[in-house]
């Protein structure tokens, strides 16, 4: 295997190296990138991808969590050429400093941009409403609910499945068992 580190490009032409340190410059990304750039994946990883049912990707932070698992080409290959049902779990909230006033699409469209448009065939998203009180500390670190722009998602030729997957307990996050419980109904269905 081969130590790699994420770096990102902001869209202003600066670099930064680091996973912790990518959201902190509070920049928009352009893309976020490995060095070196063609780590190989163990044949584990990409066996499980390919005799997988279904892949889930997400939930977690777009750049610095979910994507720099797809700038591993075999990941990306081995997800693209499965026959396995490719779901997106999009986060509750925007994250500051990666996901500034996303939408849904821009999500998705990050993930693309980052591997294949045949990475996903489904994007769950949240349809339940966040408690304003819940809120109210997110807003004090501009965070907000990411908006689901369903036209455009439709438009790029994925599917939704919208939900009330929200927990809000004091934090906004997936309610795990709800969110599991989706993903085992859709197993079922396939």
């Amino acid at each position: 295997l081969t130590n790699v580190s994420l770096w990102a490009n902001y869209k202003d032409g600066s670099t930064i190296e680091g996973e912790d340190q990518i959201p902190k410059a509070h920049k928009p990304i352009d893309k976020v990138f490995l060095k070196p750039d063609n780590p190989e994946a163990t044949p584990e990883a990409v066996k499980a991808i390919e005799e997988a049912d279904i892949i889930v990707l997400g939930p977690g932070s777009l750049y610095t969590s979910i994507i720099p698992n797809l700038l591993i080409k075999d990941i990306t290959n081995a997800i693209i050429n499965s026959r396995a049902v490719k779901v997106y779990v999009c986060n509750v909230m925007t994250q500051p400093g990666e996901t500034d006033g996303f939408a849904l699409s821009n999500h998705l469209k990050v993930l693309v941009q980052h591997s294949h448009p045949r990475i996903l065939d489904y994007c769950i998203v949240n349809s339940g409403k966040v408690p304003e009180d819940s809120l109210k500390r997110y807003k004090l670190e501009e965070a907000y609910p990411v908006i689901n722009d369903r036209c455009n998602v439709e438009n790029m030729g994925y599917r939704i499945i919208e939900e009330d997957i929200a927990a809000t307990d004091g934090v906004i996050r997936h309610d795990h068992l709800k969110l599991a419980n989706i993903i085992l109904n859709f197993i079922e269905e396939i």
